[in-house]
């Protein structure tokens, strides 16, 4: 993992928060260069704030459907973030009382670090990658 990818990964949560606008950009400039995808529902609301906000964030960044992320589709970007529907009905989709699958199907070859939105982190794990902390 590049040296650079915690540091982006920390910045990505500051900027979420209201101190945003206090980020100094010579500062930010460094990470801006981290290429970021965004595997998640295809056209679903949660899709289209993350895109808009990644593009706003990184020089380069894609949206793509969960069920496309592959070591392939991957190989291209430093982080992948990957995110399906909330369970609860708050993201533009009905509340759901029993959880689906997202249909992520990622290989022992995937090596790409990943941020895990919401339960889709135990998709993708299998029995290597993420767990619980």
């Amino acid at each position: 993992m590049s040296p650079s990818v915690p540091a982006a990964l920390v910045a990505l949560a500051i900027s979420a928060s209201p101190f945003a606008q206090q980020i100094d950009e010579a500062a930010w400039k460094p990470h801006r260069s981290l290429d970021v995808l965004y595997a998640g529902k295809t056209d679903g609301h949660r899709e289209k704030v993350f895109g808009e906000f990644l593009n706003i964030w990184f020089d380069r960044s894609a949206t793509i459907p969960l069920e496309d992320l592959s070591t392939e589709t991957a190989a291209d970007y430093d982080v992948v973030i990957v995110d399906w529907m909330s369970r609860y009905g708050c993201d533009g989709y009905p509340e759901r009382t029993r959880l689906n699958s997202a249909p992520a199907n990622l290989d022992a070859n995937f090596t790409k670090p990943i941020i895990a939105m919401t339960y889709v982190g135990t998709q993708v794990r299998r029995d290597y990658k993420l767990d619980w902390l």
